[in-house]
C-alpha cells in the first residue's frame, strides 16, 4: 500500500496570534487583549419582534484598521524614580500577519498602518506587523528598552 502524504498544515493568522498571545502572556508586566473588530447582525426573536424589528447590527472592537492585540507593556522609568514613579505602562498595539501576507490586503492594510502611526503619534508603542511569537517578544524587548517604534 503506497504511503499517503498529508497536506502541509497551513499556518493561519489566528494560529500565529494564539502563539503570540501565549508567549507574551508569560512575560512579566505585559498585558495584551484580543481586539476583535467586526460587525454582526443579531436576531433576538422575542425582543426584535416586540419592537417590530427583524434584528440589529452589533459593532465590536476599537474600529476598522485597529490592531489585533492591544494592551500595556510596563517600562521602568529611571528619571522619575525620585518622584516615586518606578514604572509606567505604555499603550502598545500588535498587528498580526502571516509571513506571506504583507501587501496583499490593500486598503485594509493601509488602515492598519494608519492606526499604528496614530498609536506612535500619541506616545504609544506599535511595532510593524508581527509574524511570529518571536517577533512579538523582540518587539516587547525593544519597547522596554525605550524604542517605542519597535
Amino acid at each position: 500500500m503506497p504511503k499517503i502524504e498529508r497536506a502541509e498544515k497551513r499556518t493561519t493568522e489566528a494560529t500565529i496570534q494564539d502563539k503570540i498571545r501565549a508567549a507574551l502572556g508569560k512575560m512579566p508586566d505585559v498585558t495584551m487583549y484580543r481586539n476583535q473588530v467586526g460587525r454582526y447582525y443579531c436576531v433576538d426573536p422575542g425582543k426584535a419582534k416586540a419592537r417590530g424589528l427583524d434584528g440589529f447590527w452589533v459593532t465590536t472592537g476599537l474600529g476598522p484598521g485597529t490592531s489585533d492585540l492591544v494592551g500595556l507593556v510596563t517600562v521602568p522609568i529611571d528619571a522619575l524614580y525620585r518622584a516615586g514613579v518606578q514604572k509606567v505602562g505604555i499603550f502598545s498595539a500588535v498587528e498580526v500577519k502571516k509571513a506571506d501576507a504583507h501587501g496583499e490586503h490593500g486598503e485594509h492594510e493601509t488602515e492598519q498602518r494608519e492606526w499604528l502611526e496614530f498609536v506612535r503619534g500619541r506616545g504609544g508603542a506599535a511595532p510593524e506587523f508581527c509574524t511570529s511569537a518571536e517577533d512579538a517578544i523582540e518587539a516587547v524587548t525593544r519597547i522596554r528598552g525605550g524604542r517605542l517604534r519597535a
